[in-house]
């Protein structure tokens, strides 16, 4: 992974500071993590405690308080185990987490679970998860399948998106972000990179790029533009080529 933009300065863990020099405050200490919060801004930034060497963990230590943990810890675990990755027990702990955690837990492990993991070990791991997690919510085990670029990666990710393709949520408007068209961008994203030519998604993305959620169409913007130049031309309300 690699390390925000930032150096931690005399006065960590009380006060970080980042690019510019200027100290972040602490807001808030967990176990597995810190979070700043820029009180001008309101910018908030997260360090594993993993990365700055506060916090560790074996595997016999996971096995034997997991079941002890509560929903936030597990979480706050799994999303800064990713900076174990010089640890001895890194794999053995992301199986674990597959064998008892739900699918909030494996999505959240699910790159490290591809990176490394043996890749038929991993595509195993992530395509069992798969249909068990919500289909507006499985972007993080799609990119993760797609990293493993096992034979059956495409395949996976195509069944999923035709999944969604159907689905009228994928058309409605969200306040914030209609999960359904952001996993369906994703998708075609990485059907792309595992070479699937792009003229074959160009009607989905057309009508991604004039989602009726603002977020939505500046996601399909800002992830397929390389591919798909004319997104380039599309406004931030939709109007464009057609």
């Amino acid at each position: 992974m690699t390390p925000p933009p930032h150096r931690f300065g005399p006065d960590y863990p009380r006060f970080f500071e980042d690019a510019n020099g200027a100290q972040i405050p602490l807001d808030r200490e967990r176990r597995w993590s810190r979070t700043y919060r820029d009180p001008a801004s309101n910018v908030v930034h997260q360090i594993s405690r993993f990365m700055d060497g506060s916090a560790t963990i074996s595997l016999a230590d996971l096995r034997a308080e997991w079941p002890g943990w509560r929903r936030s810890e597990r979480m706050d675990f799994c999303t800064n185990v990713a900076w174990l990755q010089a640890h001895p027990d890194l794999a053995d702990m992301l199986r674990f987490v597959f064998l008892v955690g739900d699918a909030d837990d494996c999505s959240a492990v699910a790159l490290s679970a591809a990176t490394h993991l043996p890749p038929d070990e991993a595509f195993q791991l992530l395509s069992e998860r798969l249909p068990a997690t919500e289909p507006a919510h499985c972007s993080n085990l799609l990119q993760a399948i797609a990293r493993t670029k096992h034979p059956s990666a495409a395949a996976t990710i195509r069944q999923r998106l035709e999944q969604i393709s159907v689905l009228p949520d994928l058309w409605l408007d969200d306040p914030f972000l209609n999960w359904f068209a952001y996993t369906a961008t994703c998708a075609v994203r990485y059907l792309i990179d595992l070479g699937t030519d792009p003229l074959e998604f160009d009607s989905i993305v057309r009508a991604l790029a004039q989602h009726t959620c603002s977020r939505c169409r500046d996601s399909c913007r800002r992830t397929l533009k390389t591919h798909y130049p004319w997104l380039s031309s599309v406004g931030r309300d939709g109007d464009g080529p057609g």
